[in-house]
């Protein structure tokens, strides 16, 4: 569910230049070009280390080139047709992925760059398609858990793997969010509004920056099933984004920056999502958790996120 934003990124830093035999696409003129990647050209900020880097992709020459500000630009060469999927060939690193990718609406808004050999997997955000917030530091700290816990979107960063290790069984949707995630918890690909698991399984079940992802029409049957699989006296943990007022009708997307800092690490991430449609504060959670039935045990709010924790009343 979740999409990571950072990775450390050598190659987008210093930037590169490359020398490709011309191609067909190549050989357009400069306008044909223009108007075939249209939809793609344009600035593109990327989140390196608590720090904003920005590449602009255009046209020039007969070719599509990415720039990242340094004075060494480097063209791009299409890996498909028909697709705006490219790759950059570096002597010492490897091969370079870039991938555009389609928001919610259609549009072209995200930059996806993998380098298998170097472990990267990292997306940028077009500029102007987002509302993007200042960074947030969460402290996510230790807590007492007996038993297996159901980690609800444990792909990613798998931050709540990375924090409590096998004792953690991560479900996504995505088999490839889970195939990224770190190593340490039993990994499941599975459906939170159906869960696989028999009643009174779990005494704590955690939902890490995941209900943002899924839709405001669904989270009552999420709750529910979570209620299920809980244990009388079970807790549900759950942290989440509050979405900033709408200042501009144009961006219907969000960009949370997040620095968490767990006991003994600080994991820096950046999560894109589109706005929702129905309600997603806390107070929209507090009132599910007492509509399937759960007692409310503590929460709070700071910045644009928040904290809630309830618990499935004992028999």
């Amino acid at each position: 569910m979740k999409k990571r934003i950072v990775h450390v990124i050598v190659f987008l830093a210093v930037g590169l230049f490359l020398t490709w035999t011309i191609t067909p696409a190549q050989e357009q003129s400069d306008e044909d070009l223009k108007k075939r990647y249209a939809p793609i050209l344009g600035e593109y900020a990327f989140e390196l280390g608590g720090q904003t880097l920005t590449l602009n992709f255009y046209i020039k020459g007969g070719a599509l080139w990415a720039d990242s500000g340094d004075g060494r630009p480097f063209t791009m060469k299409p890996a498909a047709e028909n697709t705006f999927e490219f790759t950059a060939e570096d002597s010492v690193n490897g091969t370079f992925e870039f991938k555009f990718l389609k928001d919610d609406q259609g549009k072209y808004s995200v930059c996806h760059v993998v380098n298998s050999g170097m472990g990267l997997d990292l997306k940028g955000t077009k500029n102007g398609a987002v509302n993007k917030s200042t960074r947030q530091t969460v402290t996510v700290e230790d807590f007492s858990a007996e038993g297996f816990i159901l980690d609800i979107g444990g792909g990613g960063e798998g931050v709540i793997g990375q924090l409590k290790g096998p004792q953690v069984i991560a479900i996504d949707i995505s088999k490839r969010e889970l195939e990224e995630a770190p190593p340490g918890p039993l990994k499941i690909v599975m459906d939170a509004r159906d869960l696989k698991f028999l009643d009174n399984t779990f005494n704590t079940v955690t939902v890490f920056y995941t209900f943002m992802y899924i839709a405001s029409s669904d989270h009552q049957k999420v709750f529910e099933e979570l209620q299920r699989v809980l244990t009388p006296g079970g807790r549900l943990l759950i942290w989440d984004v509050i979405f900033p007022e709408r200042t501009d009708e144009t961006k219907n997307t969000a960009l949370f920056l997040f620095t968490f800092k767990l006991p003994d690490r600080e994991i820096g991430t950046g999560y894109g999502v589109r706005r929702p449609e129905g309600e997603q504060g806390l107070a929209h959670f507090i009132e599910l958790a007492k509509k399937t039935g759960f007692k409310i045990v503590s929460y709070k709010e700071k910045d644009q996120s928040f904290f809630l924790e309830i618990e499935k009343p004992k028999r």
